[in-house]
C-alpha cells in the first residue's frame, strides 16, 4: 500500500492512498517520524464508507478536498479535526471525527471570520482568509469622506456612516429611526437607493448642537440635506436639487464648490439682459414681442408696455396657453381693437399643427376677455387679414381678398344646355333661353354630390343634362350615375330646377337607348351609342370604330357602301329619323346643303345606298331640329 502524504505538521498526518485514493490519519514522533505502531486508520461516513476526494460530498459541492488534520482541541476529545476545503467555490468544512476515524459532525466556516481565525490555529496554517498571520485579526476600516476645514468630519467605518468632531471629542454613528446605522445600501428616501453620503458640517441653525449631512445620488442628480442631532440620530431633511438658492447656501455651509454649473463657493450668475424678440412689428405702431418667451404688447403711440395674460394663468407663454383642444398655439399678429369705442387689443394666436386660428380680444391691460375662432369662416378670416394687414390666412392671394365661385362644367352638349357645378352645388345653364338655375330636391336644398341620395347609394353624381323631351315640357331631364354600383337614374326637374320625379333605367335597355340619344351620349359605356330609336329598331354608332350600326328585333345591320368599306367614317349623318314603315332616313351635311339617304330596313342587309338633296326647311320639318339656329322648325329664316 502507497501513501502520500497531504499534512503532517506536528503529531498527526493526513495521508491519501496513492491507490485507492482513501483519506488516512497517522501519527508522528517528536521528531517527524511515522510511528509504525501509532495511530493509523480510515476516515469515514458512516453510510459511505471510507472517504475519498469523489466520494465525500454535502449535497453541496462534489469539489471538496481533505487539506489539515489536527487533534479534536475539544476537552476531553479523543478524536480529531479534518479541514475539507473546495478550491473552486472556496468553501471550507471541518469535520470532527472520533478516534477509528469514523464521522462524528461538521461545521462550515466559510463566511465566519471567527472561526476562520480559529481554524488557522487548531491546524497550524496561514492563508485560510485574507488577513497575513495565523489567526491574526484586521481592525476596522476607516475612510474619510469629507475631512473639512471646520474639524467636523464626515467618515465610514467598514461602510457606516459616522461623524468626528475634533473640536467636542466627539464620534457617533449616523443613525436614522427604524432603520440603525446608515450605510451606502440602507439609505433610502423611499425615492432611489443611489444616495451617498458626501459633505458634513456643523448645524448652522441658531441654537442647533447638531450636523447637517449632504447625501447625493450620482445617477439622477439629486441632493439632500439631512438634519441630525448630537447623536448623530435623523431629525429632517431638505431636497435641494432644483432650488438654486439652497443650493448655493449649501455650497457655503459644507464649504465645497461645485453642487451647481456656477465656479466659486456659493457664486451665483449675474442673470442676462431679458431677450425681447419682435414677433410682429407692423405698421399701426402696435407690436407684438416675447420676452424670455412671454408674450407682450407695445403700444408706442400710447407708451403702452403690457404683459399679454389670461385670467389663473399669469403671464402668457407658447407653453402655458391653452384653449383645451390644442397646446401648439403661438401668437403671430397684434392689432389695437377695432370695436367701436373700444380701448384694447386683438391678439391671433395660430397652431401651426392642425391649421387653427383663434382671435383673442384683451383689455387695455392686456388681460384676456374673450375668444372668436376663424379657422372655417372665410368671411372672418378675411376680417382678420384686413385687421392684422397680413396676407396668408387663407390660400387666396391678396389681403382680404375674395375668390368668386368655382364654376365647373360637368356637361357641354350640343344642344345649348349644361350641366356645371358652381363651388360643388350642380346648377343647370340653358343659353338659349337665358337661364342659370340651381338643381335642387324638396326637402334637401341645392344638391351637391355629399346631399343627393335616393336612400340606397351615396357616390351618385350628375353627369349629363338635356331639355325634357316629353312633349309640352318646359324643364329638363339630369342622368344621376353611380360609378360604384352602375346604377342610372335619370331626374325630371322644372324650369327652375327643382326636382318632379326619377325614373332608374340601370336595367331598362330601352329606357338606355332613349337616355343615349335624349343626352347624345354613351351612358352605360358600351362602346356603342345610339343616335335614334324607335321602338324595335334603333341607330347606333361603334364610339371606337365609327361604323354605325341599325339593331333591330332580330338581328344588326352594319351599313356599308357597295365596296364594302366603312360608311360615314368620317361625316357620318347628323340626324336620324326611323318612321312607321321601319325606313331609315339619314340625313347628310355637304358642301351644296344637305341630302338624305333612305334605308329599307325591312330588306335586310343594304347593299345600294342612294342620295337625294333635300332643303334646309324640308328637312327642319322632316327630322324636327332646328338647323339653322333660329329658334323655329320648318320656317324660313
Amino acid at each position: 500500500m502507497a501513501r502520500d502524504t497531504i499534512e503532517s505538521i506536528g503529531l498527526f498526518g493526513l495521508q491519501v492512498d496513492t491507490t485507492t485514493g482513501e483519506y488516512a490519519i497517522v501519527e508522528y514522533n517528536g521528531s517527524g517520524e511515522l510511528v509504525t505502531d501509532g495511530v493509523d486508520l480510515s476516515i469515514t461516513r458512516a453510510g459511505v464508507g471510507a472517504i475519498t476526494e469523489t466520494t465525500y460530498t454535502d449535497n453541496v459541492s462534489y469539489n471538496f478536498q481533505a487539506t489539515q488534520v489536527a487533534a479534536d482541541d475539544t476537552p476531553d476529545a479523543t478524536g480529531y479535526k479534518v479541514l475539507f476545503q473546495d478550491s473552486f467555490s472556496g468553501r471550507m468544512i471541518v469535520w470532527t471525527v472520533d478516534d477509528t476515524g469514523a464521522y462524528v459532525s461538521q461545521q462550515e466556516i466559510t463566511n465566519d471570520p471567527a472561526a476562520i481565525r480559529d481554524a488557522e490555529v487548531l491546524f497550524d496554517v496561514d492563508g485560510l482568509d485574507d488577513v497575513d498571520g495565523i489567526g491574526a485579526e484586521v481592525g476596522p476600516t476607516v475612510v474619510v469622506v469629507d475631512d473639512n476645514a471646520t474639524g467636523v468630519d464626515l467618515i465610514t467605518t467598514d461602510g457606516a456612516y459616522g461623524i468626528v468632531d475634533a473640536a467636542n471629542s466627539i464620534d457617533l454613528d449616523l443613525t436614522r429611526e427604524g432603520v440603525g446605522t446608515i450605510t451606502e445600501t440602507t439609505y433610502t428616501d423611499n425615492v432611489s437607493y443611489n444616495f451617498q453620503a458626501t459633505q458634513v458640517a456643523a448645524d448652522d441653525t441658531p441654537d442647533a448642537t447638531g450636523y447637517k449631512v449632504l447625501f447625493q445620488d450620482s445617477f439622477s442628480g439629486r441632493m439632500i440635506v439631512w438634519t441630525v442631532d448630537d447623536t448623530g440620530a435623523y431629525v429632517s431633511q431638505q431636497e435641494i436639487t432644483n432650488d438654486p438658492a439652497a443650493i448655493r447656501d449649501a455650497e457655503v455651509l459644507f464649504n465645497v464648490d461645485g453642487l451647481d454649473d456656477v465656479p466659486g463657493i456659493g457664486a451665483e450668475v449675474t442673470p442676462p439682459d431679458p431677450t425681447v424678440v419682435v414677433v410682429d412689428d407692423n405698421a399701426t405702431g402696435v407690436d407684438l414681442i416675447t420676452t424670455d418667451g412671454a408674450y407682450g404688447i407695445v403700444d408706442a403711440a400710447n407708451s403702452i408696455d403690457l404683459d399679454l395674460t389670461r385670467e389663473g394663468v399669469g403671464t402668457i407663454t407658447d407653453a402655458t396657453y391653452t384653449d383645451n383642444v390644442s397646446y401648439n398655439f403661438q401668437a403671430t399678429q397684434v392689432a389695437a381693437d377695432d370695436t367701436p369705442d373700444a380701448t384694447g387689443y386683438k391678439v391671433l394666436f395660430q397652431d401651426s399643427f392642425t391649421g387653427r386660428m383663434i382671435v383673442w380680444t384683451v383689455d387695455d391691460t392686456g388681460a384676456y376677455v374673450s375668444q372668436q375662432e376663424i379657422t372655417n369662416d372665410p368671411a372672418a378670416i378675411r376680417d382678420a387679414e384686413v385687421l392684422f394687414n397680413v396676407d396668408g390666412l387663407d390660400d387666396v392671394p391678396g389681403i382680404g381678398a375674395e375668390v368668386g365661385p368655382t364654376v365647373v362644367v360637368v356637361d357641354d352638349n350640343a344642344t345649348g344646355v349644361d350641366l356645371i357645378t358652381t363651388d360643388g352645388a350642380y346648377g343647370i345653364v340653358d343659353a338659349a333661353n337665358s337661364i342659370d338655375l340651381d338643381l335642387t330636391r324638396e326637402g334637401v336644398g341645392t344638391i351637391t354630390e355629399t346631399t343627393y341620395t335616393d336612400n340606397v347609394s351615396y357616390n351618385f353624381q350628375a353627369t349629363q343634362v338635356a331639355a325634357d323631351d316629353t312633349p309640352d315640357a318646359t324643364g329638363y331631364k339630369v342622368l344621376f350615375q353611380d360609378s360604384f354600383t352602375g346604377r342610372m337614374i335619370v331626374w325630371t326637374v322644372d324650369e327652375t330646377g327643382a326636382y318632379v320625379s326619377q325614373q332608374e333605367i340601370t336595367n331598362d335597355p330601352a329606357a338606355i337607348r332613349d337616355a343615349e340619344v335624349l343626352f347624345d351620349s354613351d351612358v352605360d359605356s358600351d362602346n356603342f351609342q345610339f343616335l335614334e330609336n324607335n321602338g324595335a329598331v334603333g341607330l347606333k354608332i361603334d364610339t371606337q370604330t365609327d361604323q354605325y350600326v341599325v339593331e333591330t328585333e332580330s338581328n344588326e345591320i352594319a351599313l356599308t357602301d357597295t365596296g364594302d368599306a366603312l360608311i360615314f367614317s368620317e361625316s357620318g349623318p347628323i340626324e336620324a329619323e326611323i318612321d312607321d314603315f321601319q325606313v331609315l332616313q339619314l340625313l347628310f351635311e355637304v358642301e351644296a346643303g344637305y341630302e338624305t339617304v333612305s334605308v329599307d330596313l325591312l330588306s335586310g342587309a343594304v347593299d345600294q345606298l342612294s342620295a337625294t338633296a333635300i332643303s334646309e326647311l324640308d328637312a327642319e320639318s322632316l327630322f324636327d331640329v332646328d338647323l339653322n339656329g333660329d329658334g323655329t322648325i320648318g320656317v324660313i329664316a
